[in-house]
């Protein structure tokens, strides 16, 4: 039914029957994007992490040359060619070349609220991927860091309250994912420990009997943390979740007439 259905002459219509009104209700959310994660966090993505995006090349020409040595040695040299290779030596490397992107970035951005450093993270890392270690890392800045509430130090936004009680939600794709995270999370050094909090997998393929303990209020001083896909957002109700965490991908089945 429409928002904006005229509800007076629904009821002149059906006699002057009853209208109930039941009023919407908000909270108060505040959003933090990735870049504001990556600052508060102080989170380092290395060139080589699996997170991180890989530099993938052609291979245009490979073959091998003879090389003549002194005292008259030779030998032969294999060699490949990518596809973008020069002949000059690079005058930098690819890290220089990022830098130099940041620095045009600072000139066209000087009112940028996030750092050098943020942004040189977030280019690195690859969209595709779910960062599994940016969650963990996060999970740890809110639960264990103890970040100011009052959101005026040097790493949260202003006005930024982050809940030092209260359920965390976290979005994942499917059950792969959610197992994927469930793992590390169970290995964990502190977030581990049963006494101060309750991980719980959400997903329907899984046993119902943990899955409950999801909808339960856990006693005081033990946190929950639970692992479900965009289900929870819509599909149940978890009533004391303070914090939600998306990893922004979910599994979305589509129709289509040409397959």
């Amino acid at each position: 039914m429409s928002a904006t259905v005229e509800s007076k002459r629904f009821s002149e219509y059906f006699y002057n029957c009853p209208v109930i009104t039941v009023p919407g209700r908000t909270y108060p959310v505040q959003v933090q994007f990735l870049e504001d994660v990556v600052q508060a966090t102080g989170y380092v993505l290395e060139e080589d992490s699996p997170f991180a995006l890989r530099k993938t090349r052609t291979r245009a020409e490979h073959g091998s040359i003879n090389v003549s040595g002194r005292n008259g040695s030779k030998k032969r040299i294999y060699y490949d060619m990518f596809e973008g290779d020069t002949d000059e030596e690079e005058a930098y490397d690819s890290e220089t070349k990022l830098n130099i992107q940041e620095e045009v970035d600072d000139i066209n951005a000087e009112q940028d609220e996030y750092s050098k450093q943020t942004r040189k993270m977030i280019k690195r890392m690859d969209d595709n991927k779910i960062n599994y270690d940016l969650i963990l890392e996060l999970l740890e800045y809110i639960c264990i860091s103890k970040p100011k509430e009052t959101g005026k130090d040097n790493t949260q936004k202003e006005g930024t309250c982050i809940p030092s009680s209260g359920a965390i939600l976290i979005f994942l794709p499917g059950i792969n994912e959610i197992r994927a995270l469930y793992d590390l999370i169970s290995s964990h050094h502190i977030l581990s420990d049963p006494e101060k909090f309750l991980l719980i997998p959400l997903h329907s393929t899984l046993s119902s009997e943990h899955q409950e303990k999801a909808f339960d209020v856990p006693p005081k001083g033990i946190r929950k943390i639970v692992l479900s896909t965009n289900i929870a957002e819509t599909g149940v109700t978890i009533s004391d979740v303070t914090v939600v965490i998306d990893s922004g991908m979910a599994r979305v089945v589509r129709y289509t007439i040409y397959q």
